[in-house]
């Protein structure tokens, strides 16, 4: 386990299953925040330490140039994030780096990215996959599509999503 201090990570779409990451990085020392719409999945993300917030705005606000996790499982979801009024994405600062570790295709997140990129932010495309006898666990492998610079940059956190980060390739 890495040390983390210093750094702070949400999510925006964190659910039961996938938990266990945000467990990782705050018992790494990261500051963790995390928003679902769920009441029983916030309930249970509460349960396991990680601080909630009420909107997706308000994770940008504490999260603001360093770290922001998408799990977004449903393609309305993205389409939420690109046409909210308040979406965190329109007040994106510079600087600030989103992990997409949504199943997700990348042509559904590729409006995303491309807002990231206009404001001056890092896009990584991370890929969960795990063996189902290891899903309880969190342990997750990780293929990561990113620019060199931005993989090595967020490295340290990628290493806390499961047993293996493997960058394939950059970002395309």
């Amino acid at each position: 386990m890495g040390d983390l201090t210093g750094q702070i990570v949400g999510f925006i779409g964190l659910d039961g299953q996938n938990k266990q990451i945000a467990v990782r990085l705050r018992q790494a020392g990261a500051t963790t925040y995390a928003f679902n719409r769920s009441t029983a999945t916030r309930y249970e993300i509460a349960r396991a330490g990680i601080s909630l917030c009420q909107t997706p705005s308000e994770i940008m606000d504490k999260c603001s140039g360093q770290t922001l996790v998408l799990m977004l499982d449903e393609p309305g979801e993205i389409n939420a994030l690109l046409d909210e009024e308040n979406s965190p994405l329109n007040d994106l600062p510079e600087g600030t780096t989103i992990i997409n570790a949504s199943p997700l295709e990348k042509e559904l997140t590729a409006p995303l990215a491309k807002l990231a990129g206009a404001k001056g932010s890092a896009w990584i495309d991370a890929r969960l996959t795990y063996d189902a006898h290891i899903l309880d666990e969190g342990n997750f492998n990780l293929d990561v599509s990113a620019t060199e610079a931005d993989f090595n940059r967020s490295r340290p956190i990628l290493e806390e999503f499961g047993q293996s980060v493997t960058r394939i390739d950059d970002l395309h």
